[in-house]
């Protein structure tokens, strides 16, 4: 149907092969039942810790605005009381006034952007949980909606359906098949669960790092 494009494949597919792989790049980067919820405790903690933190940050940069305003009157009364020259007014002014504008826009990033990231991860674990959820259904206008946001360049190519994930996606789609699989044990299992919190631990990182 495109006008600038030119399809060179001659391979259909059956409806239910497509089906089949459609469900099988969802369940590859979905977060099972379980999962979900260990990951979201997980995320608790980092919320409590974040927050007594970005409360002590703050301050602290309050301090330091305040502690500038103050220095700056005191500045000023000692030009009106002639106790300093002019020259040596403006440029100790000049200095003040600089940091104090420096305090202030890392104060307004800091509320700006907070922290954005442990929404923007819980958001995350939420839509790969909702993945499988789609799997188990068999819900297909709602796993193609959800790969539609998962990723993009999604093409038909020699009969098989490929597409690129994003980086958080990426993250998912690498781990082994025996991750979710049911009744792993013992040295397995560990080994599993090393996986899985890896994979948080490095989404967490991609989206402290991700731009507000």
């Amino acid at each position: 149907k495109s006008k600038t494009q030119k399809c060179e494949e001659r391979k259909f597919v059956r409806e239910e092969v497509l089906a089949q792989q459609i469900e099988h790049l969802c369940q590859k980067v979905s977060i099972p039942d379980e999962w979900k919820e260990k990951y979201m405790l997980k995320v608790q903690e980092w919320e409590k810790e974040k927050y007594h933190s970005s409360v002590v940050f703050a301050q602290k940069l309050k301090d330091k605005i305040e502690t500038v305003k103050t220095r700056l009157d005191r500045l000023a009364d000692a030009y009106l009381d002639q106790a300093i020259e002019l020259s040596e007014f403006k440029e100790k002014k000049n200095k003040l006034i600089e940091q104090k504008a420096e305090f202030e826009e890392k104060l307004r990033d800091f509320e700006r952007k907070g922290n954005h990231w442990l929404e923007l991860l819980k958001n995350w674990i939420y839509d790969a949980n909702q993945a499988e959820n789609f799997v188990k259904t068999k819900n297909f206008p709602q796993m193609r909606n959800f790969l539609k946001t998962a990723g993009s360049n999604r093409i038909l190519l020699g009969g098989k359906l490929i597409m690129n994930f994003q980086k958080q996606y990426e993250l998912l789609s690498d781990l082994p098949p025996q991750a979710r699989a049911i009744g792993s044990s013992g040295a397995e299992q560990k080994a599993i669960n090393v996986k899985w919190w890896c994979v948080l631990n490095e989404a967490r990182t991609f989206f402290e790092n991700t731009e507000v």
